[in-house]
């Protein structure tokens, strides 16, 4: 059975490890979903670190600030990522 302090640490190695995942896959994708999907799981591993460290606050503000910047569905978004511009 995993102590306190090892679980904690076991979700912090896989939120770095997520958080690093993601932001590689951002770089190096040509995909506009993939880096869509590897952009939000970046940010999400990332929340999950600021509450692991007690900081609520920062980790709600980072989520709303990132869906305020977040482009809406409208068309031309949709022909840009289908390739189709």
């Amino acid at each position: 059975m995993l102590g306190v302090m090892n679980k904690f640490r076991f979700v912090w190695v896989t939120g770095v490890a997520l958080a690093l995942a993601g932001a590689g896959m951002v770089m190096i994708q040509r995909n506009p979903m993939t880096c869509a999907v590897s952009l939000v799981v970046s940010v999400l591993s990332i929340a999950m670190l600021y509450v692991l460290l007690s900081a609520h606050f920062i980790a709600a503000a980072q989520m709303i600030v990132h869906q305020a910047s977040a482009p809406q569905n409208t068309a031309a978004t949709r022909r840009a990522a289908s390739g189709r511009l």
